[in-house]
């Protein structure tokens, strides 16, 4: 992540995709190279003018003083969570990448130290309840990653969640090893879950499901976010073929997410209408257990709204209104410095609904 150059996130190819991306084009697996090539290298199309001109996808960080120092790599949208960034390093870079736009950053051990302080004082002792490590990948600096876990469980024993999001399992799996293990595993009564993002069931190679496997078995909880592309898994028998495999491998299916309207990922988007209707076909379908149904999620820039009925309360040309039930005053206490969106409209209970860029399928 934050691999900007002349305006163009660069492109990034770690060694163990690049060897199985050789394999592939060797043994003429077509599905495989697509899998591949779609998701890691520079497609001409990212550089179309089109309507998705987002740089993030949204703008949620905090930079209070404590204790007379900044805190850097930090973002609060909800009360009960708080998200670290240790570092924007990836082992690949994914074409569609949420931060691709953010600043570079390694956090230093006292960096992470003021931080594991300030998520245990004041009015976060009280509210928040949940840590997300992100990034970057956490993964790619195990040393950082297990230091952060160990001050949070410190300073902060009100949390009773730290979640870790990595694709490292997918993208060199090689790195889930001893070191990697002992830095996640549970401890002190708190329980350890990982993120991770598996799009197609192509993705899990032998070696990408003995990882999973390996930390499964160090009691971490793991649980996918599936976002759906164009022409890579937007098909209801696709998306049904990867859950059903995600289940077997005891990882949750948790979010499956509408394609961001970021600068340059316009080829990958389908229409939130598509998106419905692939998880109707897929929930209603009868083919796969009700403990691997996923919501269907949008990132807006005000947060995650998943879809229900009453969600969708305007259309207008190529945008669509969203209803949320994030409260703005609430909003403001625990996140003073944010800024609310130009797209933001409140109800009458002073709720946020929110302008989310749609597109169409042609």
């Amino acid at each position: 992540m934050a691999g900007l150059k002349d305006g163009i996130f660069v492109e990034k190819l770690g060694s163990f995709l690049q060897k199985k991306l050789e394999e592939a084009h060797q043994t003429n697996n077509k599905s495989l190279i697509h899998i591949i090539e779609s998701q890691y290298l520079i497609d001409s199309r990212e550089g179309d003018n089109t309507p998705e001109n987002n740089r993030r996808h949204y703008e949620a960080e905090t930079f209070p003083l404590f204790e007379g120092k900044p805190l850097k790599g930090l973002e609060r949208l909800y009360r009960r969570s708080i998200a670290v960034e240790p570092t924007t390093i990836c082992a690949a870079h994914c074409r569609w990448c949420l931060r691709s736009n953010y600043d570079k950053l390694n956090l230093r051990v006292e960096d992470l130290e003021l931080i594991a302080r300030f998520i245990g004082s004041g009015e976060r002792k009280d509210n928040v309840r949940e840590v997300l490590i992100t990034g970057g990948d956490p993964f790619m600096v195990v040393d950082r990653l297990k230091i952060l876990i160990d001050l949070i469980i410190q300073y902060a024993p009100q949390i009773r969640v730290i979640r870790v999001g990595t694709r490292i399992p997918l993208q060199d799996p090689p790195r889930i090893n001893k070191e990697l293990i002992r830095a996640i595993t549970p401890r002190n009564g708190v329980s350890i879950e990982m993120a991770t993002q598996v799009n197609h069931i192509d993705e899990l190679f032998p070696e990408s499901r003995d990882a999973l496997k390996r930390i499964n078995e160090a009691g971490v909880r793991i649980y996918n976010q599936t976002v759906v592309l164009k022409d890579f898994n937007d098909e209801a028998n696709i998306l049904i073929e990867l859950f059903n495999e995600l289940r077997y491998l005891n990882i949750e299916c948790h979010y499956l997410f509408h394609c961001i309207p970021l600068i340059g990922m316009a080829h990958f988007r389908t229409s939130v209408d598509t998106g419905l209707r692939l998880t109707k076909e897929v929930v209603h379908s009868g083919e796969i257990s009700g403990r691997a149904k996923p919501l269907y999620t949008a990132l807006t820039d005000i947060g995650k709204i998943s879809f229900y009925e009453g969600t969708i309360i305007k259309r207008e040309q190529n945008r669509i209104l969203l209803q949320s039930n994030f409260s703005l005053k609430d909003r403001l206490k625990w996140n003073p410095d944010w800024e609310v969106p130009d797209t933001v409209e409140l109800d009458e209970k002073g709720n946020m609904c929110v302008w989310y860029l749609d597109t169409n399928d042609d």
